[in-house]
């Protein structure tokens, strides 16, 4: 059951941190059932996660992605390259907490 559940959490979601935290979900409830209704835990494995960079996003790349975007997303796009912010990170940004002088946020 637990397998079959893990195939199809593979195929309905592409982000491993999600299905990592499923399973670790999972396992704690486990934990809690024991106590009272199971005998035994089943064995919940974990994926083998690997956190790499699948690769950079080229000059060229770039280049195309910031011409084929709306002109108000484009600001966006460029400061967001520039800095290596993710976008949660470049909308939290507020100017009373930018140091233009020691070119810091």
């Amino acid at each position: 059951m637990l397998d079959e559940s893990k195939k199809s959490i593979r195929n309905d979601v592409c982000h491993l941190e999600w299905i990592e935290h499923y399973l670790e979900v999972l396992r704690a409830v486990l934990r809690c059932a024991e106590r009272e209704w199971l005998e035994k835990t089943p064995i919940v494995r974990m994926l083998k996660s690997t956190n790499k960079r699948v690769r950079w996003i080229t000059r060229e790349e770039a280049t195309k992605l910031i011409e084929s975007l709306s002109d108000h997303l484009k600001d966006l796009c460029q400061f967001s390259l520039a800095t290596g912010l993710r976008k949660a990170n470049v909308l939290a940004l507020e100017w009373s907490r930018i140091n233009f002088l020691g070119s810091i946020s």
